[in-house]
């Protein structure tokens, strides 16, 4: 099963993230799916998580990810990646640059039944804004 999950994950990030295939959301992420915000300890559900996707990937295009890292144990999944684009529009109140920049990304994911049910995502925001500017 870790296996398998890991290959959902990995189709995941590479179709939502690098592709920009929300509509992907539907086949691999549970209705009652649950996103943990890190910073502010908030849980989100499906619907906001579409729209976060949406949000940090608009102003950057050629965007393209490299998967560092991945481990799986059961129905848990671990992976360390890192997003990397071309600012083209207004991100984060910083006017385009036309810089490529990257963020990194560490996220837990939870699988039942072969669809995500729970991500909790650390993203250095911090070390891509200095990027961008």
């Amino acid at each position: 099963m870790s296996k398998a999950n890991s290959e959902i994950i990995k189709k995941y990030i590479q179709q939502v993230w690098e592709a920009g295939n929300t509509r992907i959301i539907d086949e691999l992420i549970a209705p009652d799916f649950e996103y943990h915000v890190s910073i502010t300890k908030e849980v989100k559900d499906k619907a906001w998580y579409c729209r976060f996707v949406a949000t940090m990937r608009q102003p950057f295009v050629n965007t393209k990810v490299e998967v560092i890292s991945v481990v799986a144990e059961k129905d848990n999944v671990a992976i360390y990646f890192r997003i990397l684009g071309t600012q083209a529009e207004k991100a984060f109140g910083i006017e385009s640059s036309g810089k490529e920049v990257y963020v990194d990304v560490m996220s837990f994911f939870t699988l039942k039944g072969g669809k995500i049910t729970r991500c909790q995502a650390v993203m250095d925001l911090g070390a891509m804004t200095a990027q961008l500017k």
